[in-house]
C-alpha cells in the first residue's frame, strides 16, 4: 500500500468530513479520522486493482467550483418554499445541456461526469437525476428557477 496515496487519501477525507460536520471538535475530529482512515484503505485497494482508474482535469474541477456561490441563495429557496408551506412551488423536472461531452479518454469523461453531477448537486434546492451521455444532457430536479 502507498503510504503517499494513503495518506492523500487520509487528508483529503478528514478536510471534507471537517467541512461537512461544520464544526471543529475533538470528538468530531477523532470521528473523521478514525472513518477517513477506514475510507483511505479501502480506496487505495480499489486503485491499485484498477477499480479508481479516473484521470480529474484542473480544469473542469477549477469551472465546477463556481457553483459554491449558489448554496447560500438556494437555502434561501428552500427557507421561502417551506415558509409558504410548499404552495405555489415552481419546481420540477428541467434537462440541462451536459457541457462536457464524451472525449476519446473514457477515464477523464467519467472523472468529468463524476465531478460535474457532484458540483451541480451540491446547492440544496438542486439535484442531478440522470445523465444522458450520449445526448449530452442531464436531467436535474430543482426548487424553483434554480437555474
Amino acid at each position: 500500500m502507498s503510504p503517499i496515496r494513503w495518506l492523500t487519501w487520509l487528508a483529503t477525507l478528514t478536510v471534507l468530513w471537517l467541512l461537512y460536520a461544520g464544526q471543529f471538535r475533538h470528538d468530531i475530529l477523532a470521528t473523521g479520522l478514525i472513518a477517513a482512515a477506514l475510507v483511505a484503505t479501502f480506496a487505495v485497494r480499489m486503485q491499485k486493482a484498477g477499480l479508481l482508474a479516473f484521470r480529474i482535469s484542473a480544469t473542469v474541477v477549477a469551472r465546477e467550483l463556481r457553483t459554491v456561490v449558489k448554496i447560500y441563495p438556494d437555502f434561501g429557496k428552500i427557507v421561502a418554499a417551506v415558509i409558504r408551506d410548499g404552495r405555489s412551488s415552481r419546481g420540477g423536472f428541467r434537462w440541462v445541456d451536459f457541457p462536457y461531452p464524451e472525449r476519446d479518454d473514457e477515464r477523464r469523461a467519467a472523472a468529468d461526469r463524476a465531478i460535474v453531477t457532484t458540483t451541480s448537486s451540491i446547492a440544496p434546492s438542486s439535484y442531478v437525476v440522470h445523465i444522458d451521455g450520449e445526448r449530452g444532457r442531464m436531467l436535474i430536479h430543482d426548487l424553483g428557477n434554480a437555474g
